[in-house]
């Protein structure tokens, strides 16, 4: 991707998680325990720009399951991201309904999702090169009864790097019209 005419460049991920699972007590003597499963690993990006990048897209897939003795209604999967010194905040989501595991697939923007995030927090100055962390989370969510009973979650942190090449063609002088008769 490293082509100055490409402006679209994506952050790759390969999602799961070891550990990490939450325990919520329910009524009575049910529980949940919700994890994702795997590896979790991500990967950055590298991309030489003549301009500001126009999108930078975070892809996760993954599994994610709940045990539990009770109903679970539904798994709550949600990809997060944090670029910089920025908070996170939710890219995408998606639930499963069909069973206690399934698989997920979840596209976001960081430039179109992000509340906070643009296009100059990647961009170095013309001739530089610049890596931006980005924080990527994916969080799986146990839901009963309408609400939250566990959480799990994973992250890791790629870089973002952009190269700001470019031309620059400036004209200057000035044009005088003269009509001779």
């Amino acid at each position: 991707m490293n082509d100055t005419t490409r402006r679209r460049f994506g952050v790759g991920l390969a999602a799961g998680v070891v550990g990490a699972g939450g325990i919520a007590h329910l009524a009575g003597d049910a529980s949940a325990q919700a994890d994702v499963t795997g590896e979790f690993t991500a990967s950055g990006a590298e991309a030489t720009l003549s301009d500001a990048p126009e999108a930078i897209t975070i892809d996760a897939t993954g599994t994610a399951s709940v045990e539990t003795s009770g109903t679970l209604d539904q798994i709550r999967v949600t990809l997060q991201a944090a670029p910089g010194s920025l908070g996170i905040d939710d890219l995408a989501e998606t639930s499963l309904f069909e069973g206690t595991a399934g698989e997920y697939d979840l596209s976001g923007g960081l430039l179109a999702d992000h509340r906070e995030a643009d296009a100059d927090l990647f961009l170095p100055e013309r001739g530089d090169t610049k890596t931006t962390d980005v924080r990527v989370r994916v969080v799986a969510a146990a839901i009963v009864d309408g609400s939250v009973a566990a959480e799990a979650s994973a992250e890791d942190t790629v870089g973002v790097t952009v190269t700001h090449e470019g031309v620059v063609v400036a004209v200057d002088g000035t044009a005088a019209v003269t009509i001779e008769g």
